[in-house]
């Protein structure tokens, strides 16, 4: 059976939306969530779980006392400055295991026992080389005025329109030898990555922005 490690990365300074993880969410935040899911997946699975966060980030490292998470010193660098990924997880080099799921920190609805599926999907077959995951859109989409997936001139209903996918960045899955020498998860060829298709739900709600934190904050809310 293929290794696999658990983690994700964290940081305080979201360009877009500074503390994001940090600040009041509810009656949370969106980092005690996200550990909360992690301690959960820690104690269903065999797999190895860490967090990486940089040593500034003071707050995160504060509240990750509460967890059981182990905790590993990621570099002061951000997806945003145009950092590549093997800068990103340079502690993973410090870990044996040759698999890595990346879960996100900013999807709150996104259940254990899903992520928990993503993983048993991408052990169980070893054709799968890598893993992403997707959701179907029903909707017309355009490119330069010309529609790319409307069959018909005649059809006025969206779900007469070809399947569009929508990336999900909620986990990848990817080999971590891979990553370092290419700076890249996927090859995209078959099976890299797989495409996980994930259903409708608020699973794949993200938090970018102002807007987005409201919005997940309001649904919290509603459903806690």
């Amino acid at each position: 059976m293929r290794d696999l490690l658990i983690t994700g990365t964290v940081r305080e300074n979201s360009s877009r939306l500074p503390n994001k993880l940090t600040r009041k969410f509810g009656d949370t935040t969106l980092f005690d969530l996200y550990m909360q899911k992690l301690t959960e997946i820690k104690k269903a699975t065999p797999f190895n779980v860490v967090v990486g966060i940089n040593p500034k980030d003071k707050t995160l490292w504060e509240i990750s006392k509460k967890y059981s998470i182990e905790v590993a010193s990621r570099n002061d660098t951000s997806s945003r400055q145009g950092s590549v990924l093997n800068e990103i997880f340079n502690y993973l080099e410090n870990y044996d295991e040759e698999y890595i799921m990346w879960i996100n920190s900013c999807f709150p609805f996104i259940e254990p026992n899903t992520l928990i599926k993503i993983a048993n999907k991408f052990i169980e077959d070893e054709n799968i080389k890598s893993l992403h995951c997707i959701r179907k859109v029903d909707n017309w989409f355009w490119i330069d005025s010309k529609p790319i997936n409307i069959k018909s001139k005649k059809h006025s209903r969206t779900q007469d329109a070809l399947p569009i996918y929508e990336s999900v960045h909620c986990t990848h899955i990817f080999n971590k030898q891979y990553m370092f020498d290419n700076c890249s998860y996927f090859e995209f060829t078959e099976n890299h990555p797989y495409l996980y298709e994930l259903g409708h739900s608020k699973e794949f709600l993200d938090v970018d922005t102002e807007f987005d934190f409201k919005l997940c904050e309001a649904v919290y809310k509603c459903y806690e």
